[in-house]
């Protein structure tokens, strides 16, 4: 560090010791300009003071010095007139002499003295005589400075000739000797030196005061024209801490001033875009921040909500604090745990906007400061409600897949084994009278039989392998009409109510399926209520909105037609609930029931479009509402039934019967060639096309199995056409494959029988497919 500049330094650290800080706090609110004059007045303040004092001083002296002069210059020339009145002692010319000098400006008095300082004359008012100390041995001109006078005493002196005190002299060698022969004292009035003195004071002051106003006046606009840049920017700074960004004019580019002024405008263009920038962060950073689908969140130390985003408020509404989430102690236990280190994707119920509970995958992160103290936490959850419910009825669709193929196969097995028991029943109580003593075991065998199919088909309903014929129903006219069967059916102690929206709209449905169904929920809340109770069933228009399927995801939002069976029974619980429409699951004793009333139901709706819905509560009874889509077609109407004859019908037509299965083969063989058909059997596809080929008569009908090991019935069907193209076919099915469903066996106009089927079914069956127009492909 250079030397001067650490004496600076130092001496102004010293100036700054030394000022007592209140002194220059005081200063602090000044503005530059204002802190420059501050300081720059009293120096000119000082200057001119030090200068007019230093100005009267001097005029003062040279006033006095003049006076001075002045008297010593009277008295001498009053001296020189006295010499010779003094000689002579004449006081008439001393006075005269007197008088003049009297006469004279200033002069207040004179007096005239011998050399023994006897007065010998007084002109004037004068001050008692001070004799001067040195005036018997060497006589000079001495003053003295009175309180109102300047007193002069000035010797008189006269020439005397040496000869008249040595006469032993060479007169022309021997010069001249002074004798001291008197005094003159003149006294000059010191009034009129202090009216020049005030005079001069006066000027001074006047002279100071216009010195200092003009000082500061220059002052001021020298500091204001030096600083009026500085202003400019200090304006320009406290507009960009006001959020804008001016810029400011550069008059002088190579002065001091203009370079920092092109900086500073840099500065602020800089500060202008960088602002921009983290505006334009920021927004995203918000936006971000409100539209992400995480609920965000920031606590402070006690677990309070400092900061949440749209997400969080959305779902849980304006709460104050982090444990009013939780209706347990979780919310506190989950902060201590975060506070020992960061949790992420814990699952956590807490409780919504609308006090519903919502599952969330939650994470917290502790907010460490400097001091290594929680100040507080960062956090997120993620709403997996919708998730869980989801995987819920995935798993539940799973399992009731896999138990629906599980019974359809049984059940198409079951089917194979049953053809032939009902059909040789048939054929064998067709050829017994009924007073033969064979006749009763036979009708039991078909009976059981009969059940076992019962069975069957409820376990194919369920996995959604049943045969539907969808048909324009009222819902309304079915109810009214099964009503009187209902009634028949029920218990006494039952109660019955209906009701049916006068406006009911039309559904696409199998009448004999939704029966199945009603049938099915009236036995249900028949059993659940063993001392009787009311049942009531309703159908009615319903909209379905998203906020219902948000809790019933189930259900695709539309128009629906409701129907409801609700009773006033036991109810039943919530675990048991979530089994209730599983296939053999049942509260009922051992032997009272089969388990599959309700998955049946829950099957066939399922098969229908629509969905089945179940709310209970303990000893509050139940309420089952099936969602049927309604049709929008107008002027659609009920079609009738079908009713079956009580005749058999028979035929004299050749049918080319495939089936694999060689007792259902065998059944249908015999009952066809018992009907009068003639039948050509054929084991497997391969050898049904042989038997086309082979056979040169006419073959009037296909009877085939859809599922076979090596083609399945559409794709014989299909080769046969190409050989006869007016062939018409019966398909035949222990259940529905996924080919026929694939293929829509009744949109297309084909024909299906269900196995097992009577010898009266299957005539009727094939008769009608004769008697109709070719299928042809």
């Amino acid at each position: 560090m250079l030397p001067g500049k650490s004496s600076g330094n130092n001496i102004l650290s010293t100036l700054r010791n030394h000022i007592p800080d209140k002194w220059i706090k005081r200063f602090d609110p000044l503005t530059f300009r204002g802190k420059a004059v501050l300081l720059m007045v009293p120096a000119i303040v000082i200057i001119s003071l030090v200068y007019t004092i230093e100005a009267i001083y001097t005029e003062r002296d040279i006033l006095r010095k003049e006076l001075y002069k002045q008297g010593e210059t009277i008295a001498i020339i009053a001296a020189g007139n006295a010499e010779l009145p003094l000689l002579s002692e004449n006081l008439e010319q001393l006075r005269r002499s007197a008088q003049s000098v009297i006469r004279i400006k200033d002069v207040s008095f004179v007096s005239f003295y011998n050399k023994s300082f006897d007065a010998l004359l007084n002109e004037g008012k004068q001050p008692p005589l001070i004799r001067p100390v040195n005036a018997s041995q060497d006589p000079t001109i001495s003053f003295a400075e009175l309180a109102d006078f300047i007193e002069f005493m000035v010797p008189v002196f006269t020439l005397r000739a040496k000869e008249e005190l040595d006469l032993f002299q060479d007169r022309d060698q021997s010069p001249p000797v002074r004798e001291h022969i008197g005094w003159v004292r003149i006294g000059i009035s010191k009034e009129v030196m202090g009216k020049s003195e005030r005079q001069i004071i006066m000027r001074g002051g006047i002279l100071a005061i216009l010195f200092t106003v003009a000082g500061v006046f220059l002052v001021y606009i020298f500091i204001s024209l030096a600083t009026k840049p500085l202003q400019a920017l200090s304006s320009a700074v406290k507009d960009i801490g006001e959020g804008e960004y001016p810029e400011v004019s550069v008059s002088s580019p190579g002065s001091e001033i203009g370079i920092l002024s092109i900086e500073f405008n840099r500065m602020s263009r800089a500060i202008r875009e960088r602002e921009e920038q983290i505006i334009a962060s920021e927004k995203k950073i918000k936006d971000l921040f409100e539209h992400v689908e995480h609920a965000i969140f920031r606590l402070n130390e006690t677990g309070a909500l400092v900061v949440t985003n749209g997400k969080f408020d959305a779902l849980c509404g304006e709460i104050k604090h982090f444990g009013s989430l939780f209706r347990n102690v979780n919310g506190t236990l989950l902060l201590e745990r975060a506070a020992s280190g960061a949790i992420r994707d814990v699952e956590e119920t807490i409780i919504g906007k609308d006090g519903a509970d919502l599952i969330v995958s939650m994470s917290i992160y502790p907010d460490i400061d400097e001091r290594n103290i929680v100040a507080g936490f960062d956090g997120f959850f993620v709403d997996i409600t919708e998730k869980k419910r989801l995987e819920e009825r995935l798993m539940q669709a799973q399992k009731m897949e896999t138990v629906g193929l599980l019974a359809g196969g049984v059940a198409h097995d079951f089917n194979n084994l049953l053809t032939p028991i009902l059909g040789y029943a048939d054929i064998l109580l067709m050829k017994h009278s009924p007073d033969d003593p064979h006749y009763h075991a036979l009708h039991q065998i078909r009976q059981a039989a009969s059940r076992a199919k019962d069975l069957t088909h409820r376990l194919l309903t369920f996995s959604r392998k049943q045969m539907i014929e969808l048909r324009t129903v009222d819902l309304g006219d079915l109810i009214l009409q099964f009503e009187t069967m209902l009634r028949r059916t029920l218990r006494e102690n039952i109660g019955i109510e209906i009701r049916i929206s006068p406006s009911l709209s039309l559904v696409r449905a199998d009448a004999g399926q939704i029966e199945q169904v009603l049938l099915n929920l009236s036995i249900n809340a028949q059993d659940a209520m063993p001392e009787g109770g009311m049942l009531t069933i309703e159908a009615t228009d319903i909209d379905i909105d998203e906020l219902y399927t948000s809790r019933h995801p189930e259900i695709v939002p539309g128009p629906y037609v409701m129907l409801s069976v609700s009773d006033t029974g036991i109810g039943v619980t919530a675990d048991i609930l979530q089994h209730i429409f599983d296939p053999f699951f049942t509260t009922k004793e051992l032997g009272k029931g089969t388990g599959l009333g309700l998955s049946s139901a829950y099957g066939i709706v399922k098969q229908h479009g629509g969905s089945i819905t179940v709310y209970s509560e303990k000893d509050c009874g139940s309420i089952f509402k099936v969602f049927l889509p309604r049709l929008v077609e107008v002027g659609a109407t009920m079609k009738p039934r079908p009713s079956s004859h009580e005749l058999v019908m028979r035929g004299v037509e050749t049918i080319l019967l495939v089936e694999d299965n060689e007792m259902v083969r065998t059944l249908a063989c015999d009952m066809l060639n018992g009907l009068g058909y003639h039948m050509l059997v054929a084991e497997n596809p391969d050898r049904g096309i042989k038997i086309m080929k082979a056979h040169r008569g006419a073959i009037n009908l296909l009877l085939t199995d859809v599922i076979m090991p090596q083609m399945n019935g559409m794709d014989l069907f299909k080769r046969l056409c190409h050989m006869r193209p007016d062939l018409k076919v019966l398909f035949m099915s222990g259940y529905t494959s996924n080919v026929i469903g694939h293929h829509g066996v009744l949109d297309k106009g084909l024909n299906f029988i269900q196995k097992p089927f009577s010898i009266q079914t299957l005539a009727e069956k094939v008769r009608n497919v004769l008697d109709s127009q070719p299928d042809g492909f």
